[in-house]
């Protein structure tokens, strides 16, 4: 097994992953050739999701202190394996196993991208007016939403439905895990 390492192709970077999420919702690339089908690519972008999200969802809101922000971290990566891992097992109990990381990759890294275009619009809203940042996520949402959509029904081959379910997954996991979370803050603060 140490012959591995020399056949791996180069992951690109994390900005380049990035640039190519966004270059595949525009309709400018495939995104079978965007992205580097590996466990290391796998690994890379749900990593890469969890900084760029600790980043900018944690960083406004230090001033609820640090507790707040570790809990919500380690509630955000918790929830990214739960979900990987629960979409991994409908996949293989479905026959779809191999198809795996054809659609997790360009999942997770189209849903960095949003959390990228999030940051940016924030950052443009503290110059501009929340209100008016506001309003452009909307199509922002919109889109992306779209794209994961399409992403889940022609990666995993397992059709709309399907789609529909995995995108409703990863809601409700968040929200689950965000929920117990609060409550255990809630618990640790009284």
């Amino acid at each position: 097994g140490h012959q591995m390492n020399q056949t791996q192709p180069q992951l690109p970077t994390v900005a380049q992953n990035i640039v190519n999420a966004f270059a595949v919702i525009r309709g400018q690339a495939q995104m079978n050739n965007s992205f580097v089908f590996s466990p290391q690519g796998f690994w890379q972008a749900l990593f890469a999701g969890w900084m760029i999200g600790v980043f900018v969802v944690i960083l406004p809101s230090f001033q609820m202190g640090v507790h707040f922000l570790l809990s919500l971290a380690l509630t955000s990566l918790v929830a990214s394996l739960f979900y990987a891992l629960a979409v991994w097992h409908v996949m293989f109990w479905s026959g779809k196993g191999s198809r795996y990381l054809k659609f997790m990759l360009p999942y997770l890294w189209i849903s960095n991208l949003q959390i990228v275009l999030f940051g940016l619009i924030m950052i443009i809203g503290q110059f501009t007016g929340a209100v008016l940042a506001q309003i452009a996520t909307i199509p922002i949402v919109i889109w992306i939403l779209v794209w994961l959509y399409r992403t889940a029904r022609d990666q995993t081959g397992m059709g709309g439905f399907a789609a529909l379910g995995f995108l409703a997954g990863r809601f409700a996991i968040e929200a689950g895990l965000g929920m117990l979370a609060a409550g255990g803050l809630v618990a640790s603060m009284g």
